[in-house]
């Protein structure tokens, strides 16, 4: 089921699949290169050029995230993988009982770090719900 919306922050109209929260959210435009991605704004250039967008969950949905546009951070495949693996190792770390931070500022971008940080940061202030995602 594809269901066309406004997001705040970009001026073309995008189809997001997906019937319930507990489906992968996907986003598709018919011009991706007019949406800037928004872990990678511009100046930086993607390289190759992205093919698609997705609708990552700040705080995943498995983690008691909610499907909502607060929720939502648009980004390409790749910083996509890399936010969810920079937070799977601050819930390793968590997991083992080591403070979260450790052999983590040298990896991913700034802003994949910040927004890992804050997926984990909402998931531990909410008590902990659902089941980590361990990437």
């Amino acid at each position: 089921m594809s269901t066309a919306l406004l997001i705040p922050g970009v001026d073309l109209p995008v189809h997001v699949f997906g019937e319930s929260a507990a489906q992968e959210t996907w986003l598709q435009t018919l011009h991706p290169s007019k949406i800037a991605c928004q872990l990678h704004p511009p100046p930086y250039q993607h390289r190759p050029t992205f093919l698609r967008l997705v609708v990552h969950h700040i705080q995943p949905l498995g983690m008691g995230g909610l499907n909502v546009p607060e929720n939502w951070l648009i980004t390409e495949d790749v910083g996509h993988y890399n936010t969810h693996r920079l937070q799977g190792i601050l819930l390793r770390q968590d997991a083992a009982g080591q403070p979260t931070g450790l052999v983590y500022e040298d990896r991913g971008t700034e802003l994949e770090r910040h927004f890992a940080t804050l997926g984990f940061t909402r998931w531990v202030a909410a008590g902990r719900p659902g089941r980590p995602v361990f990437e």
